[in-house]
């Protein structure tokens, strides 16, 4: 099992997490000292192939200066590349691949449904995407290769970019620091940092994001989930109101009312982590639907024939309350009882041993709960 080496750093993860988690960046010489190769470029060009996957291949030395294509491509896109300065990129790749699965292992320290993705890029010398920064954290996980990245200001949405490209590369990069990263080097950047990452010669790097969504995503997406929960009857009153003269002002009282009536949907935190829940575990690529949907008493003979286990990219997060818990399973919620609640924290939490519980679980009742994480695409038969 993968595991950060935090002595390499001479920080510990609660340190990292007091000081630097979304405050300033971290360089781990030999953070992963046993990382092996986790594919090819061959293998991440053959993703690059396929419809569904999202890739980028990014070219510099040309008018603007970098130039972006996007995937799906075909194998003669590489024939043609020159030997230097350009890089394709691979979104997700953690929901194909097993072996880039097993990399978020080492970064469970994080909650999981913070969790983006692992993006998987190729470099040759001199490739890069340019200086940029991200609104996310980011671990970057040198595979093969060596791959110099050099650490700048700090930005936000006012700092200035180059024109005549869909990319978002900073006019203005001012060098703080660089590091030259080698195979098993972790380096952690904090939203808004800007950063350079260059190939010193052929390289793979995975990057290891973690979403954080913006004030206006929670807003709006909030919005409609308590709008969807609300009936028709659920409406503005303002019963007892005094008389004004003056027929068209809004009156303090009314906006009282108002504010009221949104504060009262925010006033429990379980409907708040319903909706977060789904929220946050909803999958970013399509998860293949059931032609008919499971049901309970399926199961048990299903679970004799078959091996349970987490399907490619499920996402799991779960809310503990008296009752039991929520458990949101991608985008979905189900209600889990206290008696079970135990049996299926262990599996969210993607404890060991957990799977093999439910795979001799007695329990019609938990049956259930499997089944529907089986229909949700969250768990699958082997």
């Amino acid at each position: 099992m993968l595991r950060i080496d935090w002595r390499q750093s001479q920080v510990d993860v609660d340190t990292f997490l007091r000081d630097y988690w979304q405050q300033k960046p971290l360089f781990i010489k030999g953070g992963l000292a046993h990382f092996a190769p986790l594919l090819e470029a061959d293998e991440l060009a053959g993703l690059a192939c396929e419809d569904e996957v999202e890739s980028r291949l990014i070219t510099e030395k040309s008018d603007p200066p970098w130039h972006l294509q996007r995937g799906p491509f075909q194998e003669k896109d590489f024939a043609s590349l020159p030997k230097s300065h350009w890089t394709l990129l691979v979104q997700s790749v953690d929901v194909y691949d097993d072996s880039v699965a097993e990399l978020l292992e080492a970064f469970t320290f994080i909650p999981q449904w913070r969790l983006d993705d692992v993006m998987v890029s190729f470099a040759v010398p001199g490739g890069s995407v340019g200086p940029h920064f991200d609104q996310y954290d980011v671990f970057l996980v040198q595979g093969e290769g060596r791959r110099e990245w050099r650490l700048g200001q700090n930005c936000d949405h006012t700092s200035p970019r180059i024109d005549g490209t869909e990319l978002h590369i900073l006019s203005e990069f001012e060098e703080h620091e660089s590091f030259i990263c080698e195979q098993g080097d972790v380096l952690y950047i904090p939203p808004g940092v800007a950063h350079h990452g260059v190939a010193l010669e052929d390289c793979l790097t995975y990057s290891v994001g973690f979403r954080a969504p913006s004030l206006a995503e929670v807003l709006d997406q909030f919005a409609f989930a308590a709008g969807e929960a609300s009936t028709n009857s659920q409406r503005f009153s303002d019963g007892g109101r005094p008389y004004n003269s003056h027929s068209a002002a809004i009156a303090n009282s009314d906006i009282n009312t108002l504010r009221q009536m949104i504060v009262n949907q925010l006033d429990h935190d379980a409907s708040i982590a319903a909706w977060f829940g789904r929220f946050m575990t909803e999958c970013k690529h399509p998860v293949d639907a059931l032609q008919e949907p499971l049901i309970a008493r399926e199961i048990p003979e299903l679970l004799q024939e078959h091996q349970l286990t987490y399907a490619p990219g499920a996402r799991f997060a779960y809310f503990l309350s008296e009752q039991g818990m929520q458990l949101f399973a991608n985008g979905e919620a189900l209600e889990i009882l206290a008696a079970h609640a135990d049996h299926f924290r262990a599996l969210a939490d993607k404890k060991q041993n957990a799977l093999q519980a439910l795979q001799q679980s007695p329990h019609v009742k938990e049956h259930e709960y499997i089944a529907q994480l089986i229909n949700a695409g969250a768990l699958t038969l082997e």
